[in-house]
C-alpha cells in the first residue's frame, strides 16, 4: 500500500505513475503489524512440529 498511499488523488492517477514496491514498502509494514501467536506458543509448535512435521524451521531471532 505505501505506493498508493504516496499519491495524492488515486482517482485521477494513471497506473504508470505508481512506484514500484519496494524492500523499504515491506519493512514499513512490518513495522505496523504485531505478532497474532505469544513467543511461548512458537516454542510449542516448534517442537510439535520436529516430532511431527514435514516443515524444516531456520533459526531466526526474534529481534
Amino acid at each position: 500500500m505505501g505506493p498508493i498511499r504516496n499519491c495524492t488523488d488515486i482517482r485521477t492517477m494513471d497506473a504508470d505513475s505508481v512506484r514500484p514496491i519496494n524492500l523499504d514498502d515491506f519493512k514499513e509494514a512490518l513495522r505496523g503489524v504485531r505478532s497474532s501467536v505469544a513467543v511461548k506458543d512458537l516454542a510449542f509448535y516448534k517442537e510439535w512440529n520436529e516430532e511431527f512435521g514435514s516443515f524444516a524451521f531456520e533459526n531466526h531471532d526474534s529481534s
